[in-house]
């Protein structure tokens, strides 16, 4: 009788362990054992055995002795079909669901406990709620952020085209007097009366380089504009063998 009660310590010392790790582990754990119900073959299951974790995770206390179609009966379908496919072909499955009684999102994985005529299959899953909220938050902060750079986007096309299509003669300029910006009026009359046509990058002083007076007299007002609060001045620009007027500056 000596090996028989080796055995029967082991297989208790074994259980010991078991049970120790079934309720001290974070995740919730439970065996589900399926019957013939009124649906049908292997339509329904019940919770045989289920850790202390698993009301935390799932958020549904009590579970042992209850059946699927008794305790979410508005889902129950959806998981035996997920469940009696684990005990028909014995492949494990690894998925994401959430549980609508409670509103949780589950990470679960499932698979058969042999023999498969015991009709049981093995449950492990943890709460992913949390994660599932942020993502949805980042989802939607980003459909948001996308509108706002959209509707910016629009905003600006809208005020480029106003500028562009307008008579008055804009330009925009950096600290080192290089064109940033200019409308088609603008770019038409500085060759107009320069007879050089601008280009946006450039510096209005390499451009009318040939021209020392006029490049100074444009620098001039340019520098005041960086230097000074707003002001309105007129003055008079342009090549005089070409053309020359007065302009009102802003």
């Amino acid at each position: 009788t000596t090996e028989t009660i080796r055995t029967a310590a082991e297989l208790r010392e074994s259980e010991r362990c078991y049970r120790a790790l079934f309720n001290a582990m974070d995740e919730g754990f439970c065996i589900i054992e399926f019957f013939d119900g009124p649906h049908g073959t292997l339509s329904d299951y019940v919770h045989v055995e289920a850790n202390a974790a698993y009301t935390a995770n799932a958020g549904i206390p009590n579970v042992v002795g209850q059946k699927v179609r008794e305790m979410v009966p508005d889902e129950a379908q959806g998981w035996v079909d997920l469940y009696r496919e684990v005990l028909v072909t014995g492949q494990p499955i690894r998925f994401e669901k959430e549980l609508e009684a409670t509103g949780r999102w589950l990470e679960l994985a499932a698979f058969r406990v042999e023999p498969a005529s015991r009709k049981q299959v093995a449950v492990l899953f943890k709460d992913l709620t949390a994660r599932k909220r942020a993502e949805q938050a980042l989802k939607d902060l980003n459909a948001t952020l996308e509108q706002r750079v959209a509707d910016a986007l629009a905003e600006r096309k809208l005020l480029a085209d106003i500028i562009q299509s307008a008579d008055a003669f804009v330009q925009v300029a950096d600290k080192d007097l290089r064109w940033l910006a200019m409308n088609e009026a603008s770019s038409n009359e500085f060759e107009r009366i320069f007879g050089v046509r601008p280009k946006i990058g450039a510096r209005m002083t390499d451009v009318l380089a040939h021209m020392p007076d006029h490049a100074a007299a444009v620098e001039a007002i340019w520098r005041r504009a960086f230097a000074e609060a707003p002001f309105v001045e007129v003055q008079e620009f342009g090549d005089p063998g070409r053309d020359r007027r007065f302009y009102e500056m802003r």
